[in-house]
């Protein structure tokens, strides 16, 4: 995920938070593009997006620009980590 000041940020995640990937702005890395990724950073993380229902309770990280983080609300996510500059909405 494209991170502020030019940085792809990395993480593991289900099957489940890879169908998450458009509806919370994040791309799957594949190929030549896993190549310049960054695993294991403590700070800065990407914010975290929640959202519960009848299955229980989904948390994945979320694009880290406002216009992702407002669609993600709409549909009923809550966002919370975001303390620092957000990536400019293109």
């Amino acid at each position: 995920m494209d991170m502020p000041g030019g940085w792809k940020y990395a993480w593991n995640i289900t099957a489940s938070e890879a169908d998450l990937a458009s509806e919370l702005g994040f791309v799957l890395a594949t190929g030549a593009d896993a190549t310049d990724l960054i695993w294991g950073v403590n700070y800065p993380k990407p914010p975290r997006a929640s959202k519960t229902d009848e299955s229980g309770t989904t948390s994945t990280f979320i694009k880290p620009q406002n216009s992702a983080i407002e669609a993600a609300i709409s549909k009923g996510w809550s966002v919370s980590g975001v303390d620092y500059d957000l990536l400019p909405d293109s």
